[in-house]
């Protein structure tokens, strides 16, 4: 029997609905690259109310605020370092790009390889894109403006301590969406290479 969460969704629907959902985002990243300023959607993986911190006393805001802080600086260092294994993937990709245009000689004859071959360049362009996508496209992160808190009356840590507790779950869905992005990135371009090692094997076979 099918595995049937409350909703009345089994596995296989929850899957196709999640990978449905991550190449909608995939994708709107490639268009991110000609649409500068495009904003991008994000995964809801953040889905936590923030408290009323009722009869909290100032230790406790005073410790939301530090670990507020905390997180947004965390989700700005994983934000680089995606940003880096990205940049990392995009130059891969453009060898594996170079590998497939020099082996064309070889396989152009046979109509089979050849069409392997050009269904790998087109993955591996697809990663490509995908990887550009993660370095230049937008990222929403939210962090707490010094002019809003000045507007503020007395006791001012009490909503400082609460616009940090509402400002973090932007990035955590920004932060999620970066490190999908690139893993279905990888994943494309691991097919694009079988392919090309396949193609490769029926055009010397």
């Amino acid at each position: 029997m099918a595995d049937v969460d409350p909703t009345g969704m089994t596995a296989f629907a929850r899957w196709r609905a999640s990978a449905r959902l991550e190449w909608r985002i995939y994708f709107a990243h490639v268009v991110a690259l000609v649409s500068p300023g495009h904003v991008v959607p994000s995964f809801p993986v953040h889905q936590i109310e923030v408290g009323k911190q009722s009869g909290w006393n100032d230790g406790d805001h005073d410790l939301l605020i530090e670990q507020g802080r905390a997180q947004l600086a965390r989700q700005r260092q994983e934000l680089e370092n995606v940003r880096a294994r990205a940049q990392f993937l995009f130059t891969t990709t453009l060898g594996v790009f170079t590998l497939a245009l020099a082996a064309l000689p070889h396989i152009i004859p046979n109509l089979v390889a050849f069409l392997i071959w050009a269904l790998s360049l087109g993955l591996a362009l697809l990663c490509l894109l995908g990887a550009a996508g993660i370095v230049v496209a937008r990222k929403d992160l939210t962090d707490v403006d010094a002019a809003l808190v000045s507007q503020q009356d007395s006791p001012v840590r009490w909503a400082v301590s609460k616009a940090y507790a509402m400002s973090v779950g932007t990035g955590e869905e920004t932060v999620a969406t970066q490190i999908t992005i690139l893993r279905n990135a990888v994943a494309v371009l691991i097919v694009a290479c079988l392919l090309l090692g396949v193609g490769w094997l029926v055009a010397i076979g």
